[in-house]
C-alpha cells in the first residue's frame, strides 16, 4: 500500500513538469515588441496570416468595455466566447472607428473584370487590392471596403472596415501591404520606414524633357552634357525650387508623380486618370493639370439619307488644380479644349482655351477667368515668364507652328522663330523659359527630325541641344514635353 501511494505521489509531482512544454506551445513572446500572444488569439494569428496580415503584438491582452482584446500593429483581436466555434475571435472595425469612411458611389457598371462592386457599402475594390482581399481572407478578415482608392502621404491606399491596403509598385514580391491601423488607433504613430533620399541641390542649367508622350524623361544641359534618364511618364516639369520633378502617368497607378531632381524617391501625389501637363504653383500649394474626359457634342452625320446634327461622345479637355496637402480639387475651366496650364509668379494661372489664352486670377475663391486680349485659337501652349511680364507660346501659322511672345496685357506680339523663304516650313513649338528668363527652350523639326533647341529670349542665338542618338517624338496631343525653369 505504501508503495502504491509513493508511486501516485511521484506521478502527481511529475504532472506539472510534463504539462509545461504543452503550455509553452500555447504562448509566444515576440522579440520585436516584448509582448506575448496566447491561447485562442495565438491560434487565430497563426491560422489567418500571421505578421503579414496582423503585424506584431503591441499590447498584452487587456479588457475594454468588458471584452478581452489585444492590439497588433495592423489589427485588434477581440474575444467573443459566446460565439460558435470558429468565430470566437473577431477583428475590430478599426477603420470605421477611425472615421475612414466615404459616401457610397453609384453602382459600378463598367463590366471590368478587375473591379468588384460591394452594394453593402457602395464601394469598389479593383486590380491588386481586389486580388489581395480575395486571396488573404476576404470578408472575414478585412470586411467590406469603406472608401475608394485614395492618395495618402504619396501612397495609393484604400480602407476596408478592418484594414488599410497600401500599394507599393516598386515591390514586385509584395505590391499590396497592410497599414498599421492598430498603431494609428492607439495614437502610437507609424513605425519608422527606411528609404527616401535627400533632394539634390537646385541646378538652374538643367533642361527637363520627354523622349515621347508617356516615354522616358531626361535632363540635359544646353550644351548637351550630363544627359541622364530620370523618370518615365509624360509632360515633366520642375518644382518652383527645382529640387523636384513632377510628371504624369497614364499607366496604373495613374496620376501625378513627384521625384527628386535626379529621379530618386518617386511617389504619387494625386491619383486620377488621363492627366497631362502638371505644373506646381510658385508657393507649392497646388498642382495644375489638364485632363481628358468624354462628353456629348452635336456632330453632323448622315441619317436616313441626309445630314443631321446628332449627339456623339467626343474627347474633351479641362483644366483643374489639386491642393497638394488636402487633395481638394478646384475645377478651373472646361471649354472643350482647355489645356497647358502655366503659373505666374503671383499664382495666377494661365491656360490655353478654345478662343486663345485665358487667365484665372486665383484658385481658392472669388475666381474670375478672363481672356488675354489679342489672342485667338491659334495661340497654343502658353508659358508664363519667370518675371510675370510675358507669355511665350506656339503660334499656328497656316501649315506649321512657330514660337512667339506677347506681354501679359496682350500687347507686343512678335514671333521669335521663322522658316527661311522658299523652303519647307519647319515646326517650332512648346516653349519653356529658363529660370532667369533670359533664354527659351523649345522643340523643332527644322533638321528633319524632332530635336531640343534653345535660344535667347529675343530669338537670337538659336542652337540645337545635342542629345546623341536619342530620338524625340512629338505627337501633337496637347503634350508639354519641355521644362527648363517652370
Amino acid at each position: 500500500m505504501r508503495r502504491i501511494l509513493a508511486i501516485l505521489l511521484s506521478v502527481a509531482f511529475l504532472l506539472p513538469a510534463l504539462a509545461t512544454p504543452a503550455a509553452a506551445q500555447d504562448a509566444r513572446t515576440f522579440a520585436e515588441t516584448g509582448k506575448t500572444v496566447q491561447g485562442a488569439f495565438l491560434d487565430f494569428y497563426d491560422a489567418k496570416g500571421g505578421s503579414q496580415i496582423f503585424g506584431a503584438p503591441i499590447t498584452d491582452e487587456q479588457v475594454e468595455n468588458g471584452r478581452t482584446v489585444q492590439y497588433f500593429a495592423k489589427a485588434r483581436f477581440e474575444l467573443w466566447p459566446e460565439n460558435p466555434p470558429g468565430y470566437q475571435v473577431q477583428l475590430g472595425l478599426l477603420a470605421v472607428q477611425l472615421g475612414k469612411v466615404q459616401p457610397p458611389i453609384q453602382a459600378d457598371t463598367s463590366g471590368d473584370p478587375n473591379r468588384r462592386f460591394f452594394p453593402e457599402t457602395g464601394h469598389v475594390l479593383a486590380f491588386g487590392f481586389r486580388t489581395f482581399w480575395e486571396t488573404h481572407g476576404g470578408l472575414d478578415i478585412f470586411g467590406y471596403p469603406t472608401t475608394e482608392q485614395l492618395v495618402e502621404n504619396g501612397l495609393i491606399v484604400q480602407y476596408t472596415q478592418r484594414a488599410r491596403f497600401e500599394w507599393y509598385p516598386d515591390d514586385a514580391a509584395n505590391p499590396v501591404q497592410l497599414g498599421d491601423l492598430g498603431r494609428e488607433y492607439l495614437g502610437l504613430g507609424p513605425q519608422p520606414v527606411a528609404g527616401g533620399t535627400t533632394a539634390p541641390a537646385a541646378d538652374n542649367d538643367l533642361i527637363l524633357f520627354q523622349q515621347t508622350n508617356g516615354g522616358d524623361i531626361y535632363t540635359v544641359r544646353p550644351d548637351g552634357s550630363d544627359l541622364r534618364k530620370v523618370a518615365h511618364g509624360l509632360d515633366p516639369s520642375w518644382s518652383p525650387d527645382r529640387t523636384h520633378i513632377i510628371y504624369a502617368s497614364w499607366d496604373y497607378p495613374w496620376g501625378i508623380y513627384m521625384a527628386n531632381a535626379d529621379g530618386s524617391n518617386p511617389h504619387l501625389v494625386y491619383l486620377e486618370q488621363y492627366l497631362q501637363s502638371p505644373q506646381m504653383s510658385p508657393d507649392g500649394r497646388f498642382i495644375a493639370y489638364s485632363q481628358k474626359y468624354q462628353g456629348e457634342r452635336l456632330r453632323p452625320a448622315q441619317v436616313d439619307g441626309r445630314f443631321q446634327l446628332v449627339p456623339v461622345l467626343v474627347d474633351l479637355w479641362r483644366v483643374a488644380a489639386v491642393n497638394v496637402q488636402t487633395g481638394q480639387v478646384h475645377q478651373v475651366d472646361s471649354d472643350d479644349v482647355c489645356v497647358s496650364p502655366t503659373w505666374s509668379p503671383d499664382t495666377r494661372l494661365g491656360f490655353n482655351g478654345i478662343q486663345g489664352i485665358y487667365i484665372l486670377n486665383q484658385i481658392d475663391h472669388d475666381r474670375k477667368v478672363t481672356q488675354l486680349p489679342n489672342t485667338t485659337p491659334i495661340f497654343e501652349s502658353p508659358s508664363w515668364s519667370p518675371d510675370g511680364q510675358y507669355f511665350a507660346f506656339q503660334w499656328r501659322q497656316h501649315d506649321h507652328e512657330e514660337v512667339g511672345v506677347i506681354d501679359a496685357q496682350g500687347n507686343g506680339f512678335h514671333l521669335l522663330t521663322s522658316s527661311p523663304p522658299f523652303t519647307t516650313p519647319a515646326n517650332n513649338l512648346t516653349p519653356s523659359w529658363s529660370p532667369d528668363g533670359k533664354s527659351i527652350a523649345f522643340l523643332s523639326d527644322r533638321t528633319g527630325k524632332w530635336q531640343l533647341w534653345v535660344m535667347n529670349a529675343d530669338g537670337s542665338n538659336q542652337r540645337m541641344v545635342p542629345t546623341g542618338d536619342l530620338t524625340i517624338d512629338y505627337q501633337n496631343v496637347h503634350e508639354r514635353p519641355v521644362s527648363w525653369g517652370k
